[in-house]
């Protein structure tokens, strides 16, 4: 049986996409060989898409604290996770653990725009299986806000909004996770960071307002934004037209810009991290934090940063950091923004943008001129000195190829 044929007859989550439809997920579905053991995702890491089990078993492995059942449940062939990513959440809030070596087709988000819309009823089986209970934290703490609801649950911790009773307004608080507060050398590496990017002021920066650590615990009291993410306008739209994704770049630069003058680099630039607030404000978002958590998470679960290689820069891959790698995910992100598409599907991230392997911008989507093509050349180049120097190089060359297609 081909992967077609498997995602069309025996995955009931599909039931209704036309063969046609499977054909184009069944392009698109990277093939993950897992081990009995072994997790295809851990909890909280960032989902990729829909998960569709085809051979073996996968134990869902929640969190009894989160109220999650003590017992793991068992998906095999056919059963599919990772719903939620079709609708733009970015971290999984169970573990997925192979019970015996299992054979999984990811299917990236991206590739279910147009099939959503030809089948509707996978839109709403995604929001009927993405329930998920409710993480506990105090009514209020440090004396001074008051909790209001759940907004988000990510790969550093659930995210509240919130209330600050002294000065009575609206905040976000980001409840840190146990792994990144039970170690002193990396919850002090983090709050390190977390203070640095504190000083930072620019009206396109989401603003941290202060860190509080109480009963063990540690919080983020930031900046609250009341709209979506650039990666749930991309989802939701398939793709921005070049003003809008121009406008977006001109403030998420400008904010780039302002932190690398301090000397401040993102390391985690992506569509998730860049939100528009209810006036149009674009506000860039984890300026360092992200990356620090990551690398904490990573050395204490031995787990792969997996979810944002197809973003980083080739350097990043192998150690290196430094703000040309900062621009090349901006121009990731841009060709996201104005394609729909990555422009590297991976798994062999590495190697796709040492060798420049994507195609021209141009050729996804048709309506943009050679201009285009010439833009993510230069800042998707393998090499960081032939890349822009600067968001703002980056933005004068944008501009160029709008007024010039």
């Amino acid at each position: 049986m081909t992967v077609t044929e498997f995602l069309h007859q025996n995955v009931l989550f599909l039931a209704g996409v036309s063969l046609e439809d499977a054909r184009s997920l069944a392009g698109c579905a990277e093939q993950l060989q897992v081990p009995a053991g072994q997790f295809v995702l851990p909890r909280w890491a960032p989902m990729e898409g829909l998960y569709v089990v085809a051979t073996g078993k996968v134990a869902v492995v929640q969190d009894p604290k989160a109220g999650g059942s003590a017992a793991p449940q068992d998906l095999g062939p056919g059963d599919v996770f990772g719903e939620s990513s079709l609708m733009g959440a970015g971290q999984a809030t169970a573990g997925y653990q192979a019970r015996e070596d299992a054979l999984v087709f990811v299917i990236p988000a991206a590739a279910f725009g147009g099939v959503a819309q030809r089948c509707p009823a996978i839109m709403e089986r995604a929001r009927c299986l993405d329930a998920a209970p409710e993480p506990d934290l105090p009514k209020t703490f440090a004396k001074n806000y008051e909790v209001r609801r759940l907004i988000a649950e990510g790969g550093m911790g659930s995210v509240y909004e919130a209330r600050d009773l002294m000065l009575d307004r609206t905040v976000a608080v980001k409840k840190m996770r146990p792994e990144l507060r039970s170690d002193p050398k990396a919850s002090g590496g983090f709050l390190h960071e977390a203070r640095i990017v504190a000083c930072l002021r620019h009206a396109n920066i989401v603003e941290i307002f202060t860190i509080v650590e109480e009963s063990g615990e540690i919080y983020l009291v930031f900046e609250y934004i009341d709209g979506p993410t650039v990666r749930e306008l991309v989802h939701v739209k398939g793709r921005l037209d070049p003003g809008q994704c121009l406008r977006i770049v001109r403030q998420a630069g400008a904010a780039m810009e302002f932190a690398h003058a301090r000397r401040v680099l993102h390391r985690d630039f992506k569509p998730s991290n860049v939100l528009l607030d209810s006036s149009g404000v674009v506000k860039v978002m984890d300026f360092g934090i992200a990356r620090q958590a990551k690398t904490t998470l990573t050395k204490l679960s031995r787990t792969n940063p997996f979810g944002t290689l197809a973003y980083m820069a080739p350097e990043q891959h192998l150690g290196t950091e430094k703000q040309p790698a900062d621009i090349y995910a901006l121009g990731v992100s841009v060709y996201q923004m104005l394609s729909g598409k990555l422009p590297f599907a991976g798994p062999d991230f590495l190697g796709q943008k040492e060798k420049m392997d994507f195609a021209p911008l141009s050729r996804a989507a048709p309506d943009l001129g050679a201009r285009f093509d010439a833009l993510m050349a230069r800042a998707l180049a393998a090499d960081p000195a032939r890349r822009h120097a600067a968001a703002g190089e980056f933005l004068a060359d944008f501009e160029d190829a709008m007024a010039r297609p």
